[in-house]
Order: structure tokens, then C-alpha cells, then sequence
């Protein structure tokens, strides 16, 4: 009686498909990642800063959407550091040409006349842009065929007159993740990302296969000797 009394209850009553067992194997994996996800994401925010020189950029400015995984050096000429209280809590400001930007949250270091900021990962971004409309703000042009008004002119026109927007270049915009905001510091539980992104450092520096084996061998000798 008892062990029909257990099979009722645990046996699977009906046959289940090879897709469907897939299925409902990979729905607890699934869950498990969006949950490591979900506890090990800040939220973002993004800084604008004084133009500068990015290290390994000595040469020219990275370009938008260049990602920085693993954090990058900013450099930022004729600036200081200025250190102030706000909300009765210590602040740090980056002052150059007048302005001031809130770096509290970054390691600073002061170089002369220059001041290098390390930034978070992150990705550099659009900052506002300056367009010159020294053509574009005309309403009118002058052609062989007589006037043409460009408000009205085709797409591809108002295209080729709108190529001489550029970036303004006395100022960036970083994106990055305010790491403070995560439910669990990276120290404690790193994410998917930064997990992937050790992989290549484990195998080539730490001797990731080496250190499995130690830990195999650990657990198997532990084993060993709670079965003597």
C-alpha cells in the first residue's frame, strides 16, 4: 500500500516529450541568470567632463560607442581639483576654464597643471553637439536655375547641407554603471559580463585548469576520508 501511495504521488502519471523535458530543464537556468542578472546591475548614468586625452588615445579622441570594459585614464589639461562639502557629505570637483563637474565618484589624481581622472567602465557617448549652419540657416540658395528654398528640398539635400554638424570637442559624455546602486558589490558576486570577461585571465595567468584539478582532488580526498 505504501509504495503504491508513493508512486501516485511522485511518478510521472503521463509520458513526457524530449522537447518538453528540454524545456523544462532550461526554465530553472533561465531563471537563475535573469536573477544574477537582475542582482548584479546598477543602475546607469552618464557624465559629462572637459575634454581630454584618453589613455591609449595619445593620437586622436576615441570615437562614439568606443566601450571601455575595464575602466579607463582621462587626463584633462589646465584643470585642478577642488574639494568641497555638500549635503554635509565630502565632494570632489573638477574645475577648468571656470566650470565645475562633480568627479566624487572617481579615483583623481593631480599632475601639474593637468588632472587624471579613472574612470568607471563605460562607453563614451554624444555629447551636445555644435552645428554650423553657416549654410543650413540660409532659407534660400543661389543656383543657375534661380532661387531654391531649402526648407523644402529633398532628404538627400537637407542631408549633404547638414554634413557640417561636428561634435563639440571641449566637452565628452561617459556612460557608465554606478556600481554602488548593485544589490551585491562586484567583489562579492561579479556579473555574467565581468564573469566572461576574467575567463581569458584565468586560463592564460591563474592556471585555471590547474586550480579545477587542485579543487577536484580536495573534494575527492574529503570524500576518501569520510568514507574510512
Amino acid at each position: 500500500m505504501l509504495k503504491d501511495l508513493c508512486k501516485n504521488i511522485f511518478a510521472i502519471r503521463i509520458p513526457v516529450k524530449t522537447s518538453e523535458k528540454i524545456v523544462l530543464g532550461l526554465i530553472p537556468i533561465l531563471l537563475i541568470f535573469f536573477l544574477w542578472v537582475a542582482l548584479t546591475t546598477g543602475r546607469k548614468t552618464t557624465i559629462t567632463l572637459p575634454a581630454g586625452t584618453f589613455s591609449g588615445y595619445e593620437e586622436s579622441m576615441p570615437s562614439y560607442g568606443t566601450s571601455f570594459p575595464d575602466g579607463v585614464r582621462l587626463t584633462i589639461d589646465n584643470a585642478e581639483i577642488k574639494y568641497v562639502t555638500r549635503d554635509e557629505k565630502p565632494a570632489t570637483l573638477l574645475v577648468k576654464d571656470g566650470k565645475k563637474y562633480d568627479i566624487t565618484f572617481f579615483g583623481v589624481r593631480p599632475m601639474g597643471d593637468s588632472v587624471r581622472i579613472t574612470l568607471d567602465p563605460g562607453v563614451l557617448v554624444p555629447a551636445a553637439e555644435k552645428v554650423d549652419t553657416s549654410s543650413a540657416q540660409q532659407q534660400t540658395e543661389q543656383t543657375s536655375a534661380g532661387t531654391v528654398d531649402i526648407s523644402t528640398a529633398s532628404p538627400a539635400r537637407k542631408a549633404a547641407e547638414t554634413k557640417t554638424a561636428q561634435p563639440d570637442n571641449t566637452k565628452i559624455a561617459y556612460r557608465y554603471e554606478v556600481v554602488e546602486s548593485r544589490f551585491f558589490s562586484p567583489t562579492t558576486l561579479p556579473s555574467p559580463w565581468e564573469t566572461f570577461r576574467s575567463l581569458p585571465q584565468l586560463w592564460s595567468q591563474r592556471k585555471l585548469l590547474t586550480n579545477i584539478l587542485y579543487s577536484f582532488l580536495r573534494v575527492g580526498t574529503g570524500f576518501l576520508v569520510a568514507f574510512v
